[in-house]
């Protein structure tokens, strides 16, 4: 249920089906783009949401390396390197 939460295209079909029931009912132009731009940006936070708390559970569930944690966030692994090196030695 998350997981489509988060998909763009939900987002993208609930924004089309919206806009096509406002023009339907005769709605201004700016009242459309202002509805439309307010789901857009509620289906970008879920998805940022959805996606940390992925992140975070797991890290959580594994007892991973910094260097396997910058894989799962898709950070630059030479920075995960350094850390990880940084952490071997004290």
């Amino acid at each position: 249920m998350m997981k489509k939460l988060a998909s763009r295209k939900l987002w993208l079909s609930l924004i089309g089906f919206v806009s096509a029931i406002l023009v339907i009912f005769g709605v201004d132009d700016i009242t459309i783009e202002q509805i439309c731009t307010l789901l857009g940006a509620l289906g970008t936070l879920c998805a940022y949401i959805f996606a940390e708390g992925y992140v975070d559970a797991k890290r959580q569930n594994s007892d991973t390396s910094p260097l396997e944690n910058a894989k799962i966030e898709g950070e630059s692994t030479q920075d995960a390197k350094i850390e990880e090196q940084n952490s071997e030695n004290l």
